[in-house]
């Protein structure tokens, strides 16, 4: 049997690219259903076509699953946009191994010499820290003796309830590290 197997936009009317029944999903669909349909279907001989290698999976880790799957029961695949992958099959995910592999490196090598820059410039990354305003240690004190909630008195402060429990944890430490050292 021929098969073909495409991922689809919503509403798009899928144009006939093989002699056989075609499958399809739509792009975002999770999981790819009508793939894996396609993949139980398929037997020993049967022709697979396929407009194109990113059909197979979301990562090149699914596409190799997925084109090992379908060579493991020997199935013929064409690929309408990669013809070498057909002539060469084992080649192919040795390929698409390396490349999704060297990419990934590079990626992180780019990142990582990039960041190195940006700090021997001495920019900082990242938000800058909050100074603690004026009246913090004054509301601080209130907060501790009952009469204003954290909430209400970040909310003098304009920030969150949290940062202002925050610094009142700092001050707390701060202010017992200042007692044991004396």
């Amino acid at each position: 049997m021929e098969y073909g197997y495409m991922l689809r936009k919503n509403g798009e009317t899928v144009e006939p690219f093989c002699e056989g029944e075609i499958y399809s999903d739509l792009y975002g669909d999770t999981g790819y259903p009508s793939l894996k349909e396609l993949l139980d279907v398929v037997e020993t001989g049967d022709k697979v076509t396929l407009p194109s290698i990113y059909a197979l999976g979301h990562n090149l880790s699914q596409v190799c699953l997925n084109w090992q799957t379908l060579k493991e029961k020997d199935v013929d695949v064409e690929l309408l946009d990669f013809p070498f992958a057909v002539e060469h099959p084992r080649d192919f995910c040795s390929i698409l191994s390396y490349l999704n592999d060297s990419a990934a490196l590079s990626r992180k090598e780019r990142k990582v010499s990039g960041l190195n820059r940006v700090k021997a410039r001495g920019i900082r990354l990242g938000r800058r820290p909050l100074g603690m305003p004026p009246a913090f240690e004054n509301l601080y004190a209130e907060y501790k003796k009952g009469n204003i909630s954290c909430r209400e008195a970040a909310r003098q402060l304009d920030i969150s309830h949290t940062t202002f429990l925050r610094w009142g944890r700092d001050l707390d430490a701060r202010l017992w590290d200042e007692e044991a050292g004396e």
